[in-house]
């Protein structure tokens, strides 16, 4: 079974004015980046980097960088 390519894993709606700046935190649990592997018969967690977006929409993506989810 193919997985897409961008899932929502969290979000949290936030108004920033213009020039201003805010700290945001969206907790996301080790079980959240799981997926069902079907081999497996079990949710698994990716060995390799998981890439994190943020954004407006997925449409406007204006962070991205990689984890280790250990």
């Amino acid at each position: 079974m193919e997985r897409p390519s961008e899932e929502l894993k969290g979000f949290q709606r936030v108004t920033v004015k213009p020039n201003e700046t805010k700290t945001v935190e969206v907790p996301l649990k080790v079980s959240t980046l799981a997926y069902w592997d079907e081999k497996l018969g079990s949710f698994k967690v990716e060995a390799e980097p998981v890439e994190l977006m943020v954004g407006s929409s997925s449409k406007d993506i204006r962070l991205v960088t990689k984890i280790r989810v250990q």
